[in-house]
């Protein structure tokens, strides 16, 4: 047989996994191969691991790191791209750890020194993700949920405090139609 498994299906199998034992997803299987974005450290996506910038009070900015270092490792790992960045990421602890860094800034070599704050994988919006999918199934029956509108929320005599969701996307397809059989449909603007 000449086919791959794809990582994604790997971690649609892990959540699965956990889902069917009934406990909760460990960090690291909910909110895999984090985005360097999630500690404020934007890379350019154009240059080999280099920062393109630093979001102000970050862990990134704490750090030290700045605008132009090229990262050279992480942890040890050598590194040429955000996705050897995200591993080390993965790899890491899901809080309280602390990366060692090496960055090329200008003519010489700096160490800097990654702290984790606690709840740090959770700060990214993984939304976006395919690997969310499979969780949207599982917790919405396929939904894409997303905080209502302002004027939405007006009309509806709510406050900022009270909670109001608007369905973005409904699953189309078994097994992510479960909502679409109870007949949920996409807001319409």
């Amino acid at each position: 047989m000449r086919s791959c498994i794809h990582c994604h299906q790997v971690g649609d199998a892990q959540r699965q996994w956990y889902r069917d034992q009934g406990g909760p997803f460990p960090q690291k299987v909910l909110f895999p191969y984090p985005h360097p974005k999630s500690l404020g450290l934007i890379l350019d996506p154009k240059e080999r691991a280099t920062v393109l910038r630093v979001q102000k009070d970050s862990p990134a900015e704490w750090a030290g790191f700045q605008q132009g270092d090229s990262l050279l490792k992480l942890a040890g790992q050598p590194l040429l791209s955000i996705a050897d960045v995200q591993w080390v990421l993965h790899q890491a602890a899901p809080e309280g750890d602390s990366l060692q860094a090496e960055v090329r800034r200008g003519d010489r070599n700096v160490a800097v020194t990654l702290s984790l704050p606690n709840g740090w994988r959770q700060r990214e919006d993984i939304s976006w993700r395919a690997s969310s999918w499979g969780l949207r199934r599982m917790v919405t029956g396929g939904m894409l949920l997303e905080r209502s509108p302002t004027d939405q929320r007006e009309k509806l005599g709510l406050t900022d405090a009270d909670m109001a969701l608007t369905v973005a996307h409904v699953g189309e397809y078994s097994p992510h139609d479960a909502a679409k059989r109870q007949a949920f449909r996409r807001a319409m603007s």
